[in-house]
């Protein structure tokens, strides 16, 4: 075996750094680095490290090999050990195949190292750095999540763990090789911006280093813009709705393996569960004014479904007053809380409702108030304009109408087609949301309040549905079947 090399980088070294070889094809060079036609070799040479293996244990006695190929001789071979934040450690050279250095680690302290190589050749081209990681001793620090739990290129995603230590200004961030901008740094959590122009719908694969030391990975699903993931369970979740603060996304969930409302925060974070009836619960919606939250059960009587209410989850020790809405025996579904009452009338939901008792039904939206039900018109899915005086709704040719509550009784209808869905009316910017539904899959539209201005946010390759407005109207909640799941999404207007 050759003796170990040991120098300091000098100007070739430091040149190494900063040279890049170029693509173009050339004739081979001769001894003096020209062609034969007299042109100058302006190929670098192709390097691979051959050991150590990326990801192994550092041992006390590291051998460094590797290969170095080019069109003209070459001339030096460059090895190189590298803290993570790119410190020189160690560097030592070679000139004479087969290329390869020593470096006693035995001082070396644990965590994680880069072991580079690089090549000039003959004509003085010199190849990039190639590295590998290795490492000594086992890492404290581990990345449980993150919240959101994915997201959209240019927007601030919080990787969260524990043991990143306090920020020293040493700690870096990269996504997919790519230099990630750092906001805050705690010991567990780091928030950052994820690097613009990486491609929706993808996984790729993200590090954090801490201290020039440690290195821990993680995979982030890259969303399309704006759209960014709150929940992250093999369940199926769906039917969102925002509390009146707009700080909590509340849905229906089989997570606990019964049909439930839980909620999480719109940013993401930690599910809470809501209601744990052995029945079914369903199709949650907050009044924005109290907070109360309307939904559907199959609770009392088991197996018939019922519209229900209820300031939820209770303090701890306290006991939850629910209070039941309807009491029949049709599926009464979908309650919807108006933002202001109207002619006393608070609260609309879907009912398939039997007029003659005999087995047929007809979906029928019910108006509710302090002393009765009163029938309105057939639909499903009903949402109040911010005024309280008009009904929007999803008719029973699968399109989007509204009705005013004490008007002529007559319906306009504001889309044709194809298939249109849950429309919600936005209280802040008087604009209707609504999913629509085309060969097979669902995606979301907004419109105005009479039919124009139809703008398709979210094309229908993903399955989204159940669109909800934040209280502010600059959010969207929904769900979507995007990564095997049905979970809930929201997408952020631009």
């Amino acid at each position: 075996m050759k003796p170990t090399i040991i120098t300091l980088f000098f100007c070739a070294a430091l040149s190494a750094l900063l040279c890049f070889g170029c693509s173009e094809e050339s004739t081979p060079a001769g001894p003096d680095g020209n062609t034969p036609d007299g042109e100058a070799d302006s190929i670098a040479p192709a390097v691979a490290l051959t050991s150590p293996v990326d990801g192994s244990a550092l041992p006390a006695l590291l051998v460094i090999a590797g290969t170095a190929t080019d069109d003209s001789p070459i001339d030096t071979v460059f090895f190189a050990v590298r803290d993570l934040c790119g410190g020189v450690i160690w560097s030592a050279f070679d000139v004479t195949p087969p290329f390869e250095a020593q470096w006693d680690a035995s001082g070396a302290g644990d965590g994680g190292y880069r072991v580079c190589m690089s090549a000039v050749d003959s004509a003085g081209n010199y190849s990039d750095w190639t590295c590998v990681n290795v490492t000594r001793g086992t890492c404290s620090a581990a990345i449980t999540g993150f919240s959101p739990h994915a997201a959209y290129s240019g927007r601030d995603i919080t990787a969260t763990g524990n043991g990143f230590g306090p920020d020293t200004g040493t700690g870096t961030v990269s996504v997919f090789g790519r230099a990630a901008a750092v906001s805050e740094w705690t010991d567990t959590t780091v928030t950052f911006t994820i690097p613009a122009s990486l491609s929706a719908d993808a996984m790729v694969g993200m590090e954090i280093v801490i201290d020039c030391t440690w290195r821990i990975t993680g995979n982030i699903d890259i969303t399309p813009p704006g759209v960014i993931r709150i929940t992250t369970d093999s369940s199926s979740e769906e039917h969102p709705c925002w509390s009146a603060s707009g700080y909590w996304i509340y849905f229906a969930s089989t997570r606990s393996g019964n049909w439930d409302i839980w909620r999480i925060p719109a940013e993401g974070g930690e599910a809470q569960q809501v209601t744990s009836d052995p029945e079914s619960d369903f199709t949650p919606d907050i009044n924005p004014s109290s907070g109360e939250l309307a939904w559907m059960s199959r609770r009392i009587p088991a197996g018939n479904y019922e519209i229900f209410k209820g300031y939820l989850p209770c303090a701890q020790g306290e006991v939850c007053t629910v209070t039941r809405v309807t009491n029949d025996n049709d599926l009464n579904r979908a309650p919807v809380w108006s933002p202001q009452v109207y002619a006393g009338y608070s609260m609309a939901f879907g009912q398939f409702y039997d007029p003659d008792d005999d087995g047929s039904t007809i979906p029928t939206i019910f108006l509710v108030s302090n002393v009765a039900i009163d029938e309105l018109i057939p639909g499903d899915n009903p949402s109040f304009s911010p005024n309280g005086r008009w009904v929007t709704y999803q008719t029973n040719d699968y399109h989007i109408a509204k009705i005013e509550i004490l008007g002529s009784g007559i319906p306009v209808e504001l889309t044709e087609g194809p298939s249109d869905f849950n429309p919600d009316w936005g209280t802040a910017n008087d604009r209707i949301v609504f999913h629509r539904y085309i060969d097979g899959y669902s995606g979301i539209c907004v419109m105005n309040p009479d039919g124009t201005g139809l703008e398709v946010l979210l094309d229908q390759r993903y399955e989204e549905y159940d669109p909800a407005w934040s209280p502010d109207c600059s959010k969207i909640a929904f769900t979507a079947h995007r990564w095997g799941n049905f979970d809930i999404y929201v997408y952020e207007m631009p």
